[in-house]
């Protein structure tokens, strides 16, 4: 075989076994620049206490850690009075921000009344939920941390600094045995000025939290399991009642 065709066969090769043979368009990790105008983002306020709610569901719910697929650098430090052409100054990489978004989250959940739980040895394979987890019936909310930006634009002569950062996250409940349940995808800011004391990924994970309880379809599918009743007879249930 000619050296020309050989190199063709190895391109066809790694092209097929790569699965890039151009069949569909890649999921995009990032934000593009007209999704991030954190100038008109409304400034997060820390809340005094968390309200619970009424008839929190007492299903066990365990959130083990998100997996993060976002694409690095995730955003810079700006400084206009510095140069009107090219403002960036520096860039931001965060290869473990999902870590404390989900920490400040679950806590937020817990504080609603959820009966929430945090592994951070597994990222949810049902496979290795244990047995007494298994008994009781316990649920899996996983999450993949999906898109984010995060930016801190220096203060100006008319215009107070900032630090923001936007984050779309894709959860997912299932059951103990791997069956998927409910499945949602939040997008959500959070904003602070320089001199604000709160952390900034606390109030990210905050308003996921808060995002996900206003949306109420988790709330619901929670509430309609028990430690008692399995997803299987809640199907049964909806298709025609007990037998």
């Amino acid at each position: 075989m000619s050296p020309q065709k050989t190199m063709l066969t190895l391109l066809l090769s790694s092209l097929i076994c790569s699965g890039c043979y151009f069949s569909s368009k890649p999921p995009r990790r990032f934000y593009l620049a007209s999704e991030v105008d954190f100038s008109k983002a409304v400034y997060y306020v820390p809340p005094a206490k968390t309200g619970k709610l009424p008839t929190p569901p007492q299903i066990m719910v365990v959130m083990p850690r998100w997996t993060n697929a976002v694409t690095n650098p995730v955003g810079g430090l700006y400084d206009h009075t510095v140069s009107s052409i090219s403002p960036l100054q520096a860039t931001f990489f965060h290869p473990n921000i999902s870590l404390p978004i989900w920490e400040s989250c679950s806590h937020r959940l817990r504080g609603y009344g959820l009966k929430v739980f945090k592994d951070y040895g597994d990222v949810g394979n049902p496979s290795l939920v244990m047995k007494p987890a298994k008994e009781q019936n316990a649920l899996l909310l996983r999450g993949t941390l999906v898109k984010l930006a995060h930016d801190q634009q220096l203060e100006r002569v008319k215009a107070p600094g900032y630090e923001a950062v936007r984050a779309q996250i894709a959860f997912d409940l299932l059951d103990a045995h791997g069956k998927r349940i409910w499945t949602k995808t939040i997008d959500v800011f959070s904003k602070k000025t320089h001199t604000a004391p709160h952390d900034l990924l606390q109030g990210l994970g905050h308003g996921l939290a808060d995002a996900l309880i206003r949306d109420g379809s988790l709330v619901r599918v929670l509430a309609s399991l028990t430690p008692t009743t399995t997803t299987q007879t809640l199907e049964a249930e909806q298709k025609g009642g007990r037998r």
